[in-house]
């Protein structure tokens, strides 16, 4: 196994951050990465955002005529390189000369590893935290009603953990997710069904089920800004968040436990939002909770 990476960025409106995410690809060294190609699938943006050059990295551009969700998006990238390693990146990240060579140095260190994620600093200096546990059917209605918000421990995002050192986790955020080639061609790459989100999470519990280890590498660092790409269309992202996780629940869980989560996700969470929504005063949020629970249940009853 080389440590040659193919770089997959998936662009949907961007802005310009996709060009900050191509520069610090773009200025690092020979020995920071051996970086094959830097594939960006752009899902079809309006905002000029896919009009990038990049110097020195071989770049390519794959211009999809609709907007095909992240996971596809993801997949066709992958199929366009050879590498042995795929990082996924998201377009409001950036890259340091740490991020690539000492994950890529963990997979080659550790056989039966597969997966490897960087400490991700946001615009404020401040680590985040995004590595996961495996998620379980109470993990899941804790996030739902907001309960891990008070007790982190009771949910699946592993917040209460000061992401502060290199240790086996079971998922990391797919906003920096470096996976071997062989294992996700083996296990057939991202699940298309979710448009966004989860979908690393879905990846994630595929690789352990077969075996496979994933590492925070804390040495590892980049910058990510989260939800760059979304911010303007909240209710947009909460149909697709709460979506994915009632995709998710089918998928992993038994009839009983996707069913809770279901009617909690459905019927509870909206109040919770709107209480949460009042709390703050805010008319637009209640407005956007209510937008997103009205496209949600006419996906339903579709």
């Amino acid at each position: 196994m080389t440590g040659a990476v193919d770089v997959v960025v998936v662009n949907w409106n961007s802005g310009g951050y996709l060009a900050q995410c191509i520069a610090s690809l773009d200025a690092l060294q020979p020995s920071d990465a051996d970086i094959r190609s830097v594939i960006v699938v752009d899902n079809a943006s309006t905002d000029g955002s896919n009009e990038v050059a990049a110097a020195r990295v071989p770049l390519a551009l794959v211009s999809n005529s609709t907007n095909l969700g992240f996971g596809a998006a993801c997949n066709i990238g992958a199929r366009r390189g050879r590498a042995d390693m795929i990082l996924f990146l998201n377009p409001d990240a950036r890259v340091d000369s740490s991020s690539i060579a000492r994950t890529v140095a963990a997979l080659r260190e550790h056989p039966d590893t597969w997966i490897a994620g960087a400490r991700l600093i946001d615009p404020n200096g401040r680590v985040q935290r995004t590595c996961c546990r495996a998620p379980t059917a109470l993990r899941m209605i804790a996030r739902a009603l907001g309960v891990d918000r008070l007790f982190p421990s009771l949910g699946y995002v592993m917040s209460e953990w000061p992401h502060d050192a290199t240790r086996e986790v079971d998922h990391v955020i797919g906003a920096f997710y470096l996976i071997r080639r062989d294992a996700f061609e083996r296990l057939g790459g991202f699940d298309e069904r979710f448009f966004v989100y989860l979908e690393d999470l879905d990846l994630s519990m595929r690789v352990r089920a077969a075996g496979g280890k994933c590492l925070y590498v804390a040495e590892a660092t980049a910058h990510h800004v989260g939800g760059g790409t979304t911010a303007s269309i909240k209710a947009t992202r909460l149909f697709y968040s709460v979506r994915s996780r009632l995709q998710y629940a089918k998928k992993h869980f038994d009839l009983a436990s996707a069913a809770a989560i279901w009617a909690i996700s459905l019927a509870i969470e909206p109040l919770v939002r709107t209480v949460g929504a009042l709390s703050h005063r805010s008319i637009a949020e209640i407005g956007e909770v209510w937008s997103a629970y009205a496209r949600l249940y006419r996906w339903v009853v579709r």
